[in-house]
């Protein structure tokens, strides 16, 4: 399967460990009953996942860090998540830049507003900038 469709899966998964607090059997069984996943993509989404909720505390860090004039708690679950899910990508899996932000704004297009998107891109950037420097240093 497409990446893009796997990261999309994984966002929806991320979006309902929010209010689950735990990614169970049932939901991937859920998963492979409802989309045409096989058991590689079923054990890709979930590790992924894993690696992101792993990270939250870090990530939400790099969030509020890159996020000017907001707090972390005002942002919409889904927007939270995606940049949770695209900032571990670029930082943790060194994702291309160009992938990462094409992603972020394709997901967000899709699962949040048009508006948002912009947000993202800005947040993504300031982010990428930041890592930027840290390399370089």
């Amino acid at each position: 399967m497409k990446e893009q469709k796997l990261r999309e899966y994984s966002l929806q998964l991320l979006f309902q460990f929010n209010f689950l607090k735990e990614i169970s059997k049932e939901q991937l069984s859920f998963f492979k009953q409802e989309f045409p996943l096989s058991s590689k993509d079923i054990l890709f989404i979930k590790n992924k996942v894993e690696k992101v909720v792993s990270s939250l505390d870090e990530l939400d860090k790099i969030i509020e860090e890159n996020i000017i004039g907001y707090e972390i708690e005002r942002l919409q679950r889904v927007e939270k998540n995606i940049l949770r899910l695209m900032i571990y990508e670029l930082l943790f899996e060194e994702e291309e830049a160009n992938l990462v932000f094409s992603e972020a704004i394709r997901l967000t297009k899709k699962f949040a507003t048009k508006e948002a998107s912009k947000f993202i891109h800005a947040v993504l950037d300031s982010v990428h900038r930041n890592k930027d420097k840290k390399d370089g240093a």
